[in-house]
């Protein structure tokens, strides 16, 4: 009752070649294909001739764009069929359609001719998130105080750069006038009403659209 690869079946009985490739059926990895190579690419035990998914990366072969290559994002960023993983002529092709190729494009996945960049980060303004301001705070210097009132007078009278209007917009009537630092003092010294969101932590516009800008 020898059985050399304890599988239950007698040697007498399993030593046999089926598919006639030179290797006995016991110790082929494909049985029941000719594979006198037995070529294993991901080493799964069974022969790449025999194998559903030659690369091992969870993606039959039949529907793999590189077979041969484990790659289970099948990112192709050229759409040519191949994945990049396993493709050696990647064009670069404008992925989003707005007229940018996608080694110029500072925002690949989302159109944006105009390639928007605020904050000269090399990352497109479509590309980030929405862009967050605390209400009130005019110099943006990361505090609510009298220094605002201030710097909204001086944009309105003076010659400063308030980098951002809609923070300057203490009442949030779209619009950056007197009424905006006696909003802001009367909540500082006389329990006025607060700035509305985003106060008193930075966040998006709730009512974007306006008039007013905000530099990243």
């Amino acid at each position: 009752q020898q059985d050399f690869d304890d599988d239950g079946i007698g040697d007498a009985c399993a030593d046999m070649d089926q598919d006639e490739d030179g290797h006995l059926d016991f110790e082929d990895n494909c049985p029941l294909v000719y594979n006198s190579n037995q070529s294993d690419v991901d080493s799964d035990g069974i022969g790449d001739t025999c194998d559903p998914d030659d690369d091992n990366d969870g993606i039959d072969d039949d529907v793999d764009n590189c077979p041969w290559d484990e790659n289970t994002p099948q990112v192709d960023i050229d759409e040519d069929g191949i994945g990049d993983v396993c493709d050696t002529v990647i064009r670069p092709p404008d992925y989003d359609d707005d007229g940018i190729e996608n080694p110029d494009d500072n925002c690949v996945t989302v159109a944006n001719p105009g390639q928007e960049d605020s904050d000269g980060d090399g990352i497109g303004n479509a590309c980030e998130g929405p862009f967050e301001w605390v209400r009130g705070d005019t110099n943006r210097d990361g505090r609510i105080d009298i220094s605002d009132p201030i710097s909204i007078l001086g944009f309105l009278f003076g010659s400063y750069v308030t980098p951002c209007q809609a923070a300057g917009d203490a009442n949030d009537d779209n619009r950056l006038d007197i009424a905006d630092p006696i909003f802001l003092v009367l909540y500082f010294f006389s329990g006025g009403q607060p700035p509305r969101a985003p106060f008193p932590e930075p966040g998006p516009d709730p009512t974007p659209g306006g008039t007013l800008s905000c530099e990243q």
